[in-house]
């Protein structure tokens, strides 16, 4: 479940590295299903949560802060009187993409494995779930690969954006936060 099978996630490897990071964490449940974990490096990370929802995929980056651990949150928050109708936040760092959709069990949420995932890689963060399906993705980059910008806004080093593939270079040279078409 490490490595999402797209030709779109499969055409970044110009960031890869030996390196590994760990994510663990665990679901609470109070009134709404929240899981809050960790993203932890030997090295200063950044990261980006990406959320397809068929064609569509939102993604936004995390802070650009001298971090060797992120905060990662799945938030599903009931929608209104039917629980299995939720609000989903996926985030890893500080920012994520949001959407909505049913639960097919509401009291069973998405399985997260705790597990090492490799750096420079976009790996599938839970399996698929809910209607319309919603699919989750997260991108560590290490952060001497990148600059920042102001408002904690950061950017894919010049030296690696000439190794990117095109369909990247919006997603890490440009902005904090966006969406584009996918397809299979």
């Amino acid at each position: 479940m490490n490595a999402p099978n797209n030709k779109f996630f499969d055409s970044l490897t110009s960031l890869s590295s030996n390196l590994f990071v760990k994510i663990e964490g665990a679901w609470e449940k109070k009134r709404l299903w929240d899981w809050n974990g960790t993203i932890t490096a030997n090295e200063p990370i950044v990261a980006i949560s990406f959320l397809r929802v068929g064609n569509r995929v939102e993604w936004a980056r995390s802070q650009k802060d001298l971090t060797t651990k992120l905060g990662a949150r799945l938030f599903l928050g009931i929608f209104d009187s039917d629980p299995r109708d939720v609000s989903v936040g996926f985030s890893i760092g500080l920012n994520g993409p949001r959407w909505r959709t049913l639960l097919d069990d509401p009291n069973q949420p998405p399985e997260i494995s705790q597990r090492n995932i490799a750096v420079g890689k976009p790996f599938v963060f839970c399996k698929p779930f809910g209607n319309p399906a919603i699919e989750l993705f997260g991108l560590i980059i290490l952060r001497d690969q990148v600059t920042g910008a102001r408002n904690g806004v950061w950017h894919i080093k010049k030296i690696y954006r000439e190794l990117l593939p095109k369909e990247w270079l919006h997603i890490l040279a440009f902005g904090r936060a966006g969406w584009f078409k996918i397809e299979d």
